[in-house]
């Protein structure tokens, strides 16, 4: 089953609008009516997992606690954890590199680059990752 992801609402929904952009193979489900406005996070972590989906949320502060939790007792595609300072460019980018490393994963196929490997040949010595990928695996 190919890699499928949920916006929580508090993504920038350009970000899905681009990555299915450059990537028209992706499952991108915006929050927009589908996650009703002050939905807890337990709620929408369920809502994700029931239907596959990885939830991709820039709520660092509360989604992590919540998703240990979560995963104590159910299993779940995970979640990517956005810092909110990071660059909608960079977002987008990260996405679609795990994107591509997920689904090769699924295909037995090796990582073309490890997930935390700074884009483009940058720095080694550059900024911690732009995003993390929790999973109950």
């Amino acid at each position: 089953m190919r890699i499928r992801f949920q916006a929580d609402a508090d993504l920038n929904p350009a970000i899905g609008r681009a990555v299915v952009r450059r990537e028209p193979a992706i499952d991108w489900r915006p929050a927009q009516k589908f996650i009703p406005d002050a939905t807890p996070d337990p709620d929408v972590l369920e809502f994700a997992a029931d239907d596959g989906r990885v939830l991709v949320s820039r709520d660092v502060s509360t989604i992590p606690h919540h998703f240990a939790t979560f995963a104590r007792t159910r299993l779940s595609p995970g979640v990517v954890l956005i810092p909110p300072e990071t660059a909608i460019g960079d977002v987008i980018e990260r996405l679609l590199l795990l994107w591509a490393v997920l689904d090769r994963r699924r295909h037995g196929k090796p990582d073309p680059v490890a997930l935390n490997d700074p884009p483009n040949g940058s720095d080694q010595n550059a900024a911690p990752p732009k995003l993390s990928y929790l999973d109950t695996s």
